[in-house]
């Protein structure tokens, strides 16, 4: 057995070895950034073949020795060996994907930086082409009328809105709401984004911001991170901005964010969203935090419906009461309904059907208590097996960065897929 997985990994490294060449040479020019991504994918693949060396090497030994025992202490021999590679390859992957993001995040392998302004102040600032749309609102018209009040305020400081509540209970979508909303773009003269997500890193939050700003050239991609510091807090200096810091885990990255906005006591607004109590409060002290509560079961049911059969067809009868069990157990979430839907959506409009997804959903919300997770995972497993490696490609990606699809295809072309 220990043969068999040396044997494999070692099939694994040739064939990582051999793939990496087509993703690099497919995207290479001659920039700053894709001379470091050419200088990256060497390491990696250099580390790659040291390990291939080591295993061929105790392939051998497992071959002289032939004893259990001896296959044993072989392999326990080549985990002691790899361990410190393996820490090494780690280091490099981290690194080629923070460069990879730094090139497709501001255009630098698909479009110009003003190209790529455009792109994404269209993404974030536009309804129709933002994943979070209408229906996904569903039982959050009280809490945006509430934080709209908020933004729109008389008061000439600098104010923090800090929306709190579980994962997965709509925080994201109700700031982005608000965001959107035609009375609040018009109150200000600066807009930015920026999603923290718990592994940060600083310059690439500085970035996300800067990119935001109009006007704004690809010379600042070279700043050190206090100059980026530097450059956005003298671009939003005398102006009414609206910033918003999605998903913040820690008191440490609002500390390092704010400073690079200035109070110059003209109505600006942040808006903060976070999962913990005690990060929101440290950043809004003299505020209330707006805290998010579960959907009820009729607003649950509503957005699932609409979800899964669209605002102008209705859920046939035989449905609606197992229908309605399911967008129970999804314990008013909108992000565990909304993956629901989306698998129910897809399947046969049998009552027999749903009731295999109410059962299964049973189980996953019993044994996980962080219900989104459950759910997302088994919207994994529903996949078919031939999408599934597909999918896991996506843990290349740091948590909440955004995806290009060429991006993506690369990946799965470099993986053989």
């Amino acid at each position: 057995m220990a043969y068999a997985s040396v044997v494999s990994l070692a099939q694994t490294l040739e064939q990582l070895n051999s793939r990496i060449p087509a993703f690099h040479d497919d995207s290479s020019k001659r920039s700053y950034h894709q001379e470091k991504l050419t200088f990256l994918v060497g390491k990696f693949r250099h580390a790659l073949n040291e390990a291939e060396d080591i295993i061929e090497l105790k392939i051998c030994e497992i071959h002289e020795r032939g004893s259990l025992s001896g296959i044993e202490k072989a392999s326990e021999d080549l985990l002691a060996s790899l361990l410190p590679l393996v820490e090494k390859i780690e280091l490099i992957r981290k690194e080629l994907v923070l460069s990879l993001e730094t090139c497709t995040s501001h255009g630098h392998d698909i479009e110009s930086a003003d190209d790529h302004f455009k792109t994404r102040e269209s993404m974030l600032g536009s309804p129709s082409r933002s994943s979070f749309n209408t229906n996904a609102v569903v039982g959050l018209d009280d809490d945006l009328e509430k934080i709209i009040e908020r933004l729109l305020g008389s008061s000439s400081e600098r104010k923090v809105v800090a929306i709190t509540g579980m994962g997965g209970i709509g925080k994201t979508i109700l700031a982005k709401k608000a965001y959107d909303h035609r009375q609040v773009r018009c109150r200000f003269d600066i807009h930015a984004w920026v999603t923290v997500s718990r592994e940060y890193g600083m310059r690439r939050l500085l970035l996300s911001l800067v990119c935001c700003i109009p006007g704004m050239t690809d010379k600042f991609l070279e700043k050190t991170e206090d100059k980026l510091a530097e450059l956005l807090y003298r671009r939003v200096k005398d102006r009414r901005y609206l910033i918003v810091v999605d998903d913040i885990w820690s008191t440490e990255v609002w500390d390092n964010v704010t400073r690079c906005f200035p109070d110059d006591n003209n109505g600006s607004r942040i808006i903060l969203t976070s999962r913990l109590k005690d990060v929101a409060t440290y950043a809004n002290p003299d505020s209330p935090l707006h805290e998010m509560g579960v959907l009820s079961l009729d607003d649950s049911w509503k957005l699932l419906s609409i979800k899964v059969f669209e605002a102008n067809d209705l859920c046939p009868s035989e449905l609606e009461v197992i229908g309605k069990q399911i967008a129970e157990k999804c314990g008013g979430l909108p992000l565990a309904i909304l993956v629901v839907a989306g698998h129910l959506s897809k399947i046969a409009r049998r009552r027999e059907s749903w009731i295999i997804v109410a059962k299964t959903l049973s189980s996953v919300v019993a044994n996980d208590p962080d219900k989104c997770l459950g759910v997302l995972g088994m919207s994994y497993n529903y996949l078919p097996n031939h999408l599934k490696p597909c999918f896991l490609s996506m843990g290349a990606f740091p948590e909440d960065f955004e995806i290009k699809a060429r991006t993506l295809i690369q990946v799965w072309v470099a993986e053989g897929f």
